[in-house]
């Protein structure tokens, strides 16, 4: 389910800074609100699955409103873990989801294929980024920075304590400034959601390191799709080279961007390695993405190939990366090699991996 109501947030050219959108005139200190006996949630405390978000790099899990799950479209997700979101950043983590207005989808899709240039999709993402509303967010700090925690938001419940990690779920009153009544009533009962996530939600121990890079295993699903050229792209890719590195990106998703110009100039260098680079749109399903993913990289000049994703490439390995960047390394025969980077990095940094991988398959 998380996939599937992620999958808005990942048609939308969407960047956004979550304390930027939920902070109020007056911050609102955790310890001057009364936290509930029933908002407690203890180690491994577990009611009747599936649960429709699970965030093992941060070790959370809760359950979704059937409403949710009916009008998953209006709802954004954005996920930030320790390897995903900037150094600087307050929070161990965080899960912010918010409302997408009717009106903002309308206008998105208006837009898709008309920006050109980088600066008129910046000035795109802040546009998008002021209509969102926000829902709630289950914010994860280290225990030794909640002291005189301030989180910005009016109602904070703490959920629970684990491995030296203190969670709070958070969220703001109402806001249905600017809305239309048809966005103001599908926000109301998206609002009610919150209910269902509170009352499921668990904290649990975090099962994979929180470090830069991440293992990832296994052997790339067979597909059948297209590239951002149209031309027919399978499994057999692989094959052209020793090593093939695949960087995951997101229309939304800025650092993704950003990085484009270092990678293409390594898709260069790579040629002289025996090696090759290859790009997946993750959120490549729509029309109107493609369309998008093509203004950035025409933007960018980006002339690697990058591959739209088919169902088996979702399903056998977009719904296991948890960040945007992600880069994995596959090798000729299409088996999965190395560690995951996840992150944006310098080209150096790319390229010391690459060789790294390539020496271990010798």
């Amino acid at each position: 389910m998380l996939k599937k109501i992620g999958m808005v947030m990942l048609a939308l050219v969407l960047v956004f800074s979550v304390y930027g959108c939920s902070k109020k005139d007056e911050d609102v200190k955790v310890e001057d609100v009364k936290v509930t006996e029933e908002s407690e949630v203890k180690k491994n405390e577990e009611v009747e699955g599936p649960y429709d978000f699970q965030i093992d790099e941060l070790g959370v899990k809760m359950m979704v409103s059937e409403y949710w799950k009916e009008e998953y479209k209006y709802i954004i997700p954005l996920i930030e873990t320790p390897a995903s979101q900037p150094k600087d950043k307050k929070t161990f983590g965080n899960i912010a989801i918010s409302f997408i207005p009717v009106e903002t989808i309308n206008m998105v899709n208006e837009k898709s294929g008309q920006l050109e240039t980088q600066e008129e999709i910046d000035a795109f993402n802040e546009d998008v980024m002021a209509t969102l509303k926000p829902i709630v967010n289950v914010l994860v700090y280290e225990k030794a920075d909640t002291e005189n925690l301030v989180t910005g938001f009016a109602h904070n419940y703490k959920i629970g304590e684990i491995a030296g990690l203190v969670y709070y779920f958070a969220y703001d009153d109402m806001d249905t400034e600017n809305l239309s009544e048809h966005s103001k009533d599908i926000y109301g009962k998206a609002y009610e959601g919150i209910s269902t996530l509170k009352e499921t939600v668990i904290v649990y121990d975090i099962k994979e390191p929180t470090t830069e890079n991440s293992s990832v295993t296994g052997k790339m699903p067979e597909f059948e799709t297209v590239d951002m050229n149209g031309n027919a792209v399978n499994q057999s890719i692989f094959s052209n080279s020793t090593l093939t590195m695949v960087n995951i990106w997101a229309t939304y998703c800025g650092p993704c961007i950003d990085e484009m110009p270092d990678l293409e100039a390594l898709s260069h260098e790579l040629k002289e390695l025996d090696a090759q680079l290859v790009g997946i749109v993750s959120d490549g399903q729509s029309e109107d993405t493609q369309e998008l993913a093509q203004d950035i990289i025409d933007a960018k000049g980006v002339t690697f190939t990058n591959i739209i994703p088919d169902e088996n490439i979702m399903v056998g390995l977009l719904y296991e990366i948890s960040a945007v960047p992600t880069t994995i390394f596959v090798d000729s025969e299409g088996n999965i090699v190395g560690e995951a980077v996840i992150g944006s990095r310098p080209k150096e940094d790319y390229m010391a991996e690459v060789k790294k991988v390539l020496e271990s398959l010798k």
